[in-house]
């Protein structure tokens, strides 16, 4: 990449400095392994799980409820925990115990992850080595944008 001009320097450095503020408040998450995920998916019923949120009925193979996505009077929802998946026939919502979570909750896909692992009383093992050194680095280079823009503009 070729740096035109001074402007452009100054986009740059102002694009990592929100990056750096974003991750400062939360919003940039790390990344899990798609293995452990499914891992931990695959050791929880996700009927238990919803039915610590929602008065499930076993109809079946399945079991209905009250969606707690949209208010209504007649069941639609329905929890399949040999597949692994809810749906609600009257909103359309669906998907596995971490999207659940997630839109429940309505937290981040980490956050519904931790959640779940917790329900399923399993210890994830994040390791913090390469976050803390990526945190490091952006705040070097907050760090450098400061001084960057008090010297061209003071």
């Amino acid at each position: 990449m070729m740096i035109k001009n001074l402007s452009e320097v100054l986009y740059l450095f102002y694009e990592i400095t929100f990056m750096i503020n974003r991750r400062e408040e939360g919003e940039i998450m790390v990344s899990l392994d798609t293995e452990v995920v499914n891992d931990l998916k695959s050791k929880v019923n996700i009927a238990d799980l919803i039915s610590q949120y929602v008065a499930l009925s076993r109809t079946g193979k399945n079991y209905i409820g009250l969606c707690p996505f949209h208010g209504e009077k007649t069941p639609s929802f329905n929890v399949n925990a040999e597949k692994g998946f809810y749906h609600c026939f009257g909103c359309g919502r669906s998907g596995d115990a971490i999207e659940f979570l997630k839109e429940y909750n309505q937290v981040g896909f980490v956050d519904a992850v931790k959640e779940l692992a917790d329900f399923a009383g399993v210890t994830l093992n994040i390791s913090d080595d390469r976050e803390e050194k990526i945190i490091q680095m952006l705040h070097c280079l907050k760090s450098i944008t400061r001084l960057l823009v008090y010297t061209i503009f003071y």
